[in-house]
């Protein structure tokens, strides 16, 4: 079954305005929303999940850009 995440959570999830949310879609940078009603709408979960998986760096890159060296910070 297909979950979908209306804005207020899409906007916890990224941390984005409905403005910021709204330029992303058009260029193409975050998944299109769906037309749920005449005024509702919504995304799929398992698209926002896997926009959200491609936007986190694995860990071996923060080790490798921080000055530390991926030792912990005190």
């Amino acid at each position: 079954m297909i979950r979908f995440l209306r804005k207020p959570e899409v906007r916890r999830i990224t941390g984005w305005s409905n403005s910021t949310i709204a330029r992303k879609e058009k260029a193409g940078l975050f998944p299109k929303r769906y037309q749920l009603g005449d005024s509702t709408v919504a995304w799929r979960n398992d698209e926002v999940a896997e926009w959200s998986k491609m936007q986190v760096p694995p860990s071996e890159y923060w080790a490798f850009k921080s000055p530390n060296k991926g030792r912990p910070v005190s």
